[in-house]
């Protein structure tokens, strides 16, 4: 036992036995009273201060009155306001608008083949002999195309174009571009330019308004030349519009393929 313990409990019990020394009260004896009691607190009071021992890294609590603060550490932050998803996605882009995709795509979403970006062309082992890639955008350098840097895929996707019949849109390599045309407009067209080189009547491309095929290049020949398209949108002003650029190849030989550039939406013909 420690001897600072056993000072400690020898200390207690010296007024005990002094009682029983003087025939005073023991422990089966009934309680003591006030007066022997308080002779007892006062002695207790008036006693020398306990020594009690702690390890030195321990250091007794100052002021236990009151809950004690929690700090938190100086690397916790509290979480990011939570925002709610959009809904819809972005806003649409609205005519009158010209896209040029030199800076980027212009927001056109496009599948398999469908690439953005400038010209790289080189041949590789799927090409005909005598591809026919654009040199260049017509203005600028950014464009769409199927492939920009090889003739298109292989995909064995083409429908019979000899009859311009698709039985299989879903397979196809499409081109997406979703715009709104204001209620203001009492007109609206939609203006872009195409550079063809497929292999007709088995690779082929059709362009879709809204679900409904507006053009269809199946049979004849190609022509590879920056052409300009126009299609008439009148019966859809204030309406949204989705126009998609449909291609299908076999998988017996590949030209160098189409591409588009400089898309545009208004009211009144450009030149």
């Amino acid at each position: 036992m420690s001897r600072r313990v056993w000072l400690f409990s020898a200390f207690l019990l010296l007024p005990w036995l002094a009682g029983c020394a003087s025939g005073g009260v023991g422990p089966s004896d009934s309680a003591p009273t006030g007066e022997t009691q308080g002779d007892l607190v006062a002695s207790l009071e008036q006693g020398p201060a306990l020594d009690l021992w702690l390890p030195a890294d321990v250091a007794p609590p100052t002021d236990l009155s009151s809950p004690v603060d929690l700090v938190a550490p100086p690397d916790l932050k509290p979480p990011p306001d939570l925002k709610p998803p959009l809904d819809g996605g972005p806003p649409l882009p609205t005519a009158p608008f010209t896209l040029t995709f030199e800076s980027g795509g212009g927001g056109l979403t496009g599948t398999k083949d469908w690439e953005w970006g400038k010209i790289a062309f080189v041949a590789g082992a799927n090409c005909d002999s005598t591809p026919k890639p654009p040199p260049v955008g017509h203005s600028g350098t950014g464009m769409w195309g199927t492939k920009l840097n090889d003739c298109y895929s292989p995909l064995d996707n083409a429908s019979d174009g000899s009859t311009c019949t698709n039985n299989d849109t879903t397979d196809d390599s499409v081109l997406t571009l979703v715009f709104q045309i204001p209620k203001a407009f009492k007109t609206a067209s939609l203006v872009y330019w195409e550079w063809n080189d497929f292999f007709l009547s088995y690779d082929w491309s059709e362009v879709y308004v809204n679900g409904a095929v507006v053009r269809q290049q199946c049979t004849g020949s190609t022509n590879a030349t920056w052409t300009k398209r126009v299609t008439n949108l009148d019966q859809l002003v204030g309406q949204k519009v989705t126009v998609e650029f449909h291609f299908m190849a076999t998988a017996v030989v590949q030209y160098a393929g189409w591409y588009i550039d400089d898309i545009s939406v208004s009211e009144s013909l450009p030149p």
